[in-house]
């Protein structure tokens, strides 16, 4: 490639982006025979990025490297290399933070392993069609200076040999090989341990092994067992005994040559894949996975990669905050497990997958929500409170509408499941949350030594099982329960169900109650429910004077309020503290009162893809209630230039309440603690 014409040419692949006030220049210089991309970058004092992007269309393998070369000079910035695939929606990155580009030309590799899902609606899968590729600079020192790239390739990585496989025995037909071939492995009927063992015959990156049983999984449990070389073994997993169809293995970055799956007892035999890195790059990805082969419903919504909307449950002071979802998923505490139900009728397992539900709040405007699920034949309604205590209650109600009788259960899931999705993670907020204990005692089962739930009246039985004891939603289907009433399930995944049998008669009721108290805390079940009325009557958000113009063009609703210095004595002493679920779970009350009598509002900001609200009509809208509110002047205060968010005691400017419609996550009010003056400060 020589001349002005084959410069233009490579030029014309490469397209250049800055933003703010930052400016970048591409141009071509050589490295030996092959072009070099040159990038002059100049933050101008300030921050930003600058981007070089080349459309690059190309299907993508499991596993790949990006290999490419770079020198330059500048200040210490950070460098990203970015791949988007070909709907241009989904990002994957890879990211060197604090890099002092090398005066001399320096060989990079980036494998696949290192390139994390950035955004996008794929939800954390890998990348199957490249779109297009970038080179990207992020100040941090900023500065100017000059980046060299050449070599761009992308190596496929995958195996391409085949595994030989071997067995300690084999029935005619049913040889090793066949394991992974889709015919399947049987060892001879006599073989007390039989094992099977994979020779990749190289050193390979996997993730994890999945075990289709070809007639049941071994009682007596297994183990798999890695090796480099075949001589020294270690043990990557074991099972003290495993249940169901299909067994998945987390294996999470293990490169190995040798995998050997050891069982304890005699067996039918197996169908094994060895799965790639991507299977479990995290404990979501593996969950996620695993799910794509489950039908929907037996798992909350989000393992599907569906998006559910959720409220708080709680009372004003703030210090608890539960959560629950359009489906009548309810995390009884920040991060924690979950509890949900399924209905067991006539011999059909109904999950939230399979009936219409609809939304609303106790009186259309206590945070008191309820979750309905509604056939023909029946509905079963989910409520959730707090006490007064704070503890979370639970409230199961079914009816039977049809005139033919019918047999009725109610299952109440126990899960290792938080309600809010892995891609509204914040901390340890969102995904998993792991369940290692659960023990049926006294009356109650006992979560992780730390949570009882306590049922007001007893169940017909409970069960429960470990993660290799398969999933329990396919027991549940066969209107069974697991067998063990105590489990402890070392990789944090133990599942648990209550079984409440229910009226099968036209015009019969059953209510299912239950409360969610922590270890050692020995109050009655029977505590009253926490009265929202008290701090917050409704009479505050009723009567004349509310104005509402046209909100299509503006958005937002206004309405006065006096001038607050101080509390006024027909206020309230409030002290809900906004955003007991850090910013992004936050909640307020709004009211969208009206002269024509439309009812007060409870808003709950659901992350960053939308946010929502319940009100009576059992709609979730996207409307947002705020405060304008000042820091309150005080001795201390009045030294610095301003309080600190954290410190502060807030008052409401003289001006108005504002509704706005929104879709930011960070739209949650402080406006509470204003009217009271007192409470914990807004976090």
């Amino acid at each position: 490639m020589t001349g002005k014409t084959s410069e233009s040419a490579f030029l014309s692949e490469w397209q250049p982006t800055a933003s703010g006030n930052a400016a970048l220049t591409l141009s071509m210089r050589w490295m030996g025979q092959v072009p070099a991309l040159q990038m002059d970058f100049d933050f101008k004092g300030g921050g930003g990025f600058v981007v070089a992007r080349r459309v690059l269309s190309r299907s993508m393998p499991n596993e790949y490297a990006v290999q490419f070369r770079l020198r330059g000079s500048g200040e210490i910035n950070d460098l990203e290399l970015k791949l988007v695939d070909d709907s241009g929606q989904n990002v994957w990155r890879y990211k060197k933070e604090g890099l002092r580009l090398p005066r001399h030309w320096t060989r990079m590799r980036v494998e696949s392993r290192d390139v994390d899902f950035a955004w996008g609606p794929a939800s954390g899968t890998g990348i199957s069609k490249l779109g297009s590729i970038e080179f990207a600079i992020v100040a941090r020192e900023g500065g100017k200076g000059m980046l060299w790239i050449a070599g761009v390739e992308i190596e496929d990585c995958d195996a391409r040999e085949v595994p030989r496989v071997t067995a300690s025995s084999a029935e005619p037909g049913f040889e090793a090989p066949g394991a992974l071939t889709g015919s399947g492995w049987k060892p001879q009927p006599d073989d007390p341990r039989p094992w099977i063992m994979i020779d990749s015959l190289q050193p390979r990156l996997i993730g994890g092994l999945t075990i289709d049983w070809l007639d049941a999984a071994p009682a007596g449990g297994f183990r798999v067992r890695a090796s480099s070389g075949g001589r020294r073994w270690t043990t990557v997993h074991a099972a003290a005994r495993a249940g169901g169809n299909r067994t998945n293995v987390y294996l999470p970055g293990l490169k190995t040559r040798f995998l050997r799956l050891e069982l304890e007892g005699a067996s039918s035999g197996a169908t094994l894949h060895l799965q790639s890195f991507e299977f479990s790059r995290s404990i979501h990805a593996f969950w996620h996975h695993i799910v794509d082969a489950e039908a929907r419903g037996w798992h909350p919504r989000w393992l599907h990669r569906e998006q559910s909307l959720w409220t708080p449950i709680g009372t004003s002071h703030g210090t608890h905050c539960a959560l629950m979802n359009d489906d009548g998923m309810v995390e009884v505490g920040q991060g924690s497990f979950s509890i949900e139900p399924m209905l067991f009728i006539d011999g059909r397992l109904f999950t939230w997958a399979d009936v219409d539900s609809r939304q609303e709040l106790l009186q259309d405007w206590i945070p008191v929500p309820s979750t309905t699920w509604e056939t023909e034949e029946w509905r079963l309604r989910i409520q959730a409170e707090a006490t007064v205590s704070g503890s979370v209650r639970l409230r199961y109600r079914f009816e039977h509408l049809s005139e033919r009788p019918a047999a009725a259960r109610l299952f109440v899931l126990l899960r290792p499941f938080q309600v809010t999705p892995p891609w509204q993670n914040f901390r340890r907020l969102g995904g998993v949350s792991e369940i290692h204990d659960l023990a049926w005692h006294e009356g109650a089962v006992c979560v992780n030594e730390t949570t009882r739930v306590v049922p007001a009246t007893p169940p017909a039985a409970f069960g429960s099982m470990c993660f290799d004891d398969g999933f329990i939603a396919a027991r549940l289907a066969a209107g069974a329960l697991p067998t063990y009433t105590e489990v402890h399930d070392p990789f944090g995944f133990a599942t648990g169900a209550l079984d409440f049998e229910l009226p099968g008669k036209r015009g019969e009721v059953g209510e299912v109650v239950m409360d969610c108290l922590p270890v050692g805390v020995r109050q009655a079940t029977g505590e009253p429910a926490f009265d929202w009325a008290v701090p917050l009557p409704s009479v505050q958000w009723s009567g004349s004077g509310w104005m509402r113009p046209s909100l299509g063009s503006s958005g937002s609703l206004l309405t006065p309020l006096p001038p607050l210095r101080r509390r006024p004595r027909n206020l309230p002493s409030l002290s809900t503290q906004a955003g007991t679920r850090i910013s992004r779970r936050g909640w307020s009350f709004a009211s969208n009162r009206t002269a024509a009598g439309e009812s007060p509002t409870m808003v709950t900001s659901s992350g960053p893809t939308s946010s929502g609200c319940m009100t009576g009509g059992g709609a979730w809208r996207g409307w947002t209630a705020s405060l304008d509110l000042r820091p309150m002047e005080s001795r201390e205060s009045s030294r610095r230039r301003s309080p600190s968010p954290s410190t502060a005691k807030w008052a409401p400017r003289p001006g108005a309440l504002r509704f706005v419609r929104t879709t930011s996550r960070r739209e949650i009010a402080t406006a509470w603690n204003a009217l009271g003056g007192a409470g914990p400060s807004p976090k």
